[in-house]
């Protein structure tokens, strides 16, 4: 019998084995790039990802079994829905990722990285504020769903 501590690691194997093959699924079948920035991917035809993708995809069923067979309550928890509360918690922290973005547009950031013209540093500035506006506009829908509770979002 494994102890909370191993049982949670061969869980926690599994999740990251999936998470990495839905990365590859979708730099292979949509040119999606595992970083989440940058540049599209070409994505492969079947013939070239599936030789691949296979032996992945068994990697995953047999960790899962693995995990199932030794690890059944916490297997259970990794694959139950977390609560609307945790949804909104991650778009609370996403959020503020995305208003960092919007404060580095503006001119004072840019200039940075050299001098700006007084018309693009105005056009960086009234971008930066447009964009301050859509993040607090998220933020207060967000203050709103958090506020009426638990299943906020549902």
């Amino acid at each position: 019998m494994l102890n909370s501590g191993q049982r949670r690691h061969l869980v926690s194997i599994y999740a990251t084995a999936t998470h990495y093959l839905h990365l590859m699924e979708d730099a292979a079948a949509a040119g999606r790039s595992p970083s989440g920035v940058g540049s599209t991917l070409t994505p492969l035809n079947p013939e070239s990802a599936d030789p691949i993708l296979g032996p992945v995809r068994e990697l995953r069923t047999r960790l899962r079994a693995i995990a199932e067979e030794l690890a059944p309550r916490e297997l259970s928890e990794l694959e139950s829905p977390q609560p609307p509360a945790q949804t909104l918690l991650w778009m609370s922290n996403l959020l503020q990722r995305l208003r960092s973005c919007a404060e580095s547009v503006g001119p004072r950031r840019v200039t940075r990285y050299g001098d700006l013209s007084e018309d693009i540093a105005e056009t960086l500035a009234a971008t930066q504020r447009e964009l301050q506006a859509l993040v607090a506009e998220a933020d207060q829908a967000l203050q709103e769903a958090v506020a009426r509770g638990p299943r906020a979002g549902t």
